[in-house]
């Protein structure tokens, strides 16, 4: 098991997947996946899905942070492409 991780591992990092990513995801994966079951759990005491995520102020502040950490890389290679466009440079990958 330890080689066959290890070359996903050495194989992802050389094609450029983030391999800290994998880790995490194999570290964390089953504790997300045992309190998602939970909250389903929850959901169907308190009635609905949408009740127990976004019923409490600070579960919908941390929804609204996830999203902007996950749209904050779109935004700014925007706004550079948007700068090198008005210097006349080159268009920003």
């Amino acid at each position: 098991m330890m080689i066959v991780f290890g070359l996903i591992g050495h194989f992802g990092g050389r094609i450029g997947l983030d391999t800290g990513a994998m880790a995490l995801g194999l570290i964390l994966g089953h504790i997300i996946e045992e309190n998602l079951g939970k909250s389903m759990a929850l959901a169907g005491a308190e009635g609905s899905i949408w009740a127990v995520f976004f019923g409490s102020t600070i579960s919908f502040i941390l929804i609204l942070l996830t999203i902007a950490s996950v749209m904050t890389p779109f935004f700014l290679k925007k706004r550079a492409a948007k700068a090198a466009a008005a210097r006349g440079g080159a268009k920003v990958d």
